[in-house]
């Protein structure tokens, strides 16, 4: 192991002990739960109000995707988090987190950690890391010492300054508003 890959395996094991492994929902995924929560109880009730009747409601409480805890949701989960705890959102978008929706305790809980390495190359988890790591002042960008990355830097990716275009103009890195694309 490279003496980078322990700093940032120290880094990573204390934000993780700021955070911890489970805590409760933040207000706002809370709410989306027990909205989904009554959607679903409601569907239910359709389904067991109609089934002598008519088979229309049959498959809807049993569709997969009711419980709605899908990317979207888990990723705001972890913005959430990071924004509680602040600690940096790279780290927690490398955890694997999943919502207990039981009324009775609406938490969340990291069930582990994404792979930093795949087949001999950093994952996409490993480099959000890494770098923001630098932005972070942990460590500077020749510190870095990682293996090549798995999702290659296009070339023309290298030539924007700062935030990509926007839909009305672009935000260079000094943050100010270009007005050519108007």
């Amino acid at each position: 192991m490279s003496k980078f890959i322990g700093m940032l395996n120290d880094k990573v094991e204390q934000q993780i002990f700021e955070l911890g492994t489970h805590g409760p929902l933040p207000p706002r995924i809370a709410d989306f739960v027990e909205m989904v929560r009554e959607s679903k109880a409601a569907m239910l009730s359709e389904h067991m109000n109609n089934r002598n009747r008519h088979m229309g409601w049959t498959p809807i409480p049993n569709t997969p995707t009711l419980p709605g805890y899908g990317p979207a949701v888990i990723s705001s989960l972890k913005f959430d988090l990071s924004n509680a705890y602040d600690v940096p959102l790279s780290i927690l978008m490398a955890m694997d987190i999943t919502i207990d929706d039981d009324p009775s305790k609406m938490r969340w809980i990291a069930t582990g950690m994404l792979p930093p390495v795949w087949q001999d190359k950093s994952t996409p988890e490993l480099v959000r890391i890494a770098y923001e790591g630098v932005k972070m002042g942990w460590w500077s960008e020749k510190d870095i010492d990682i293996p090549e990355h798995m999702i290659a830097l296009e070339d023309s990716a290298q030539d924007v300054d700062g935030l990509s275009v926007w839909i009305a103009g672009e935000i260079s890195s000094t943050g100010e508003w270009s007005e050519q694309y108007e």
